[in-house]
């Protein structure tokens, strides 16, 4: 009985003060490999990690990637879905454990290999963007990671 009065009394707290009992997933990007790529043909991918920290689980859904030559923007952006989950790791001596999961992102397309060799670009970088939803609804985009790209 001392339970539910606890629960009732957050969440009448919570509801007068407009708080949420549904956390957003804390989440990040923690490696990419490879990080220089000498692209070769399209459809070349990377690997992706990323690292949950507060133990809710996550759907990915897409990618993005936006690419530059010299600090200036390549007119070509790519986007893709993605179906993934990440479990959002246990909760262990009062803090949650880290849960970490992995996706492959396509790098290279032929329009991006066209558009090189038509400007004479010997050098891009990738940044890489990638969203979902946590199991609370949240929609959520981490990035950066990025990738050297050598034509």
């Amino acid at each position: 009985m001392k339970y539910l009065k606890t629960l009732a009394l957050a969440l009448a707290v919570s509801t007068l003060f407009g708080c949420t009992l549904d956390p957003v997933v804390d989440l990040a990007i923690q490696s990419v490999e490879p990080t220089h790529l000498t692209v070769s043909e399209a459809g070349q991918s990377v690997t992706v990690t990323i690292e949950v920290r507060n133990g809710i689980d996550v759907g990915l859904n897409s990618y993005e990637i936006k690419y530059y030559s010299l600090a200036r923007s390549i007119e070509i952006d790519h986007r893709a879905d993605l179906t993934s989950h990440i479990g959002g790791g246990s909760y262990d001596d009062g803090s949650w454990e880290t849960a970490t999961g992995t996706v492959g992102v396509v790098i290279t397309y032929t329009d991006l290999i066209d558009y090189a060799q038509d400007n004479d670009i010997e050098q891009m970088t990738a940044e890489i963007y990638i969203h979902g939803r946590d199991a609370n609804g949240n929609d959520f985009k981490i990035g950066k990671a990025y990738v050297t790209l050598y034509f």
